[in-house]
């Protein structure tokens, strides 16, 4: 008895140091929250632990370490922490690295029926400085407002929200501030309430619901996907047992019709060319940013 005992507490020991940990930089029930839960679902072998604040640097501080994979959402650790933080303590080009995409989440933009937007001619041509709602800046919400104003040529104001995303929709529902970005997520339970209208989704999601390409001509110009992201410097033989497992998560019907349930739009792919898309994107936004002058600063 005390023989297996002694075995059962080396392994536990063992595993404990070999385990990898899926790290998420918000707090419980986000989107990138639900899918990492989704993804331990699979893997009992990984654990969970959710390492919100700073705008994600903590989580980011964390899998530095190199025993960890960061559940992010892409672009935020990417392009706006680099520029609303001067002294950020890592480089995303050379210590990070992007090793599969889960999905991509749309941003659809919803009003307040007292704002008196009710629809797309409204907010072209309304005289009122509304406020939008956002779950921080650098935040995906954010910089979709601040996409929209470069369109609209208005003055309306970022009101932020440190807790998050779900509390400034609700604010908007409740007329406490005009409009906000909501990820679809987010929006879906209260789509049909009377007090809101929808203006437009980033992405094709529901027919009803015009797209920003529909309105502008363009594309929209914020890609906000969910993606795996780990250290450059883990261990070659862990992070590629990491990519298989995941690899094999993502093949499974049954995550990509939870993801799409959620909300988001799946991707679950490991291969490059899905890396490579968020590459792009990242850089693609950056020279938005660059080029329109955003202002992201805190």
């Amino acid at each position: 008895m005390k023989k297996l005992l002694l075995v059962l507490l080396m392994f536990t020991a063992m595993t404990s140091v070999n385990a990898v940990e899926l790290t998420v930089h918000h707090a419980p029930g986000g989107p990138s929250d639900k899918i990492t839960r989704l993804i331990a679902k699979n893997l009992p072998a990984y654990t969970i632990q959710n390492r919100p604040g700073a705008a994600g640097r903590i989580a980011v501080k964390h899998i530095l370490q190199g025993n960890s994979v960061l559940i992010a959402t892409i672009p935020q650790i990417y392009v706006t922490n680099p520029l609303m933080f001067p002294d950020l303590e890592y480089n995303p080009e050379t210590d990070l690295e992007i090793v599969g995409v889960a999905a991509i989440m749309p941003n659809l933009l919803v009003c307040n029926l007292k704002s008196e937007i009710k629809n797309f001619k409204d907010l072209l041509t309304t005289t009122k400085s509304l406020s939008f709602a956002t779950s921080g800046y650098g935040s995906s919400d954010h910089i979709a407002s601040e996409a929209l104003f470069v369109h609209t040529k208005d003055k309306h104001i970022i009101i932020p929200y440190p807790t998050g995303g779900s509390k400034s929709v609700f604010d908007v529902v409740g007329g406490n501030v005009d409009c906000t970005f909501g990820n679809y997520a987010t929006v879906k339970p209260i789509m049909n309430d009377p007090r809101v209208t929808i203006l437009f989704s980033s992405h094709a999601i529901i027919d009803k619901i015009p797209t920003w390409e529909q309105y502008f001509k363009e594309p929209f110009p914020y890609q906000s996907y969910v993606a795996l992201v780990v250290a450059k410097n883990m261990e070659f033989e862990k992070k590629n047992q990491l990519v298989l497992d995941i690899s094999k998560v993502f093949s499974n019907k049954e995550f990509k019709d939870t993801v799409s349930n959620l909300g988001l739009i799946p991707v679950g792919s490991t291969e490059s060319w899905a890396i490579n898309s968020v590459i792009k994107e990242n850089k693609s936004l950056a020279r938005f940013i660059a080029n329109n002058k955003l202002q992201i600063k805190q």
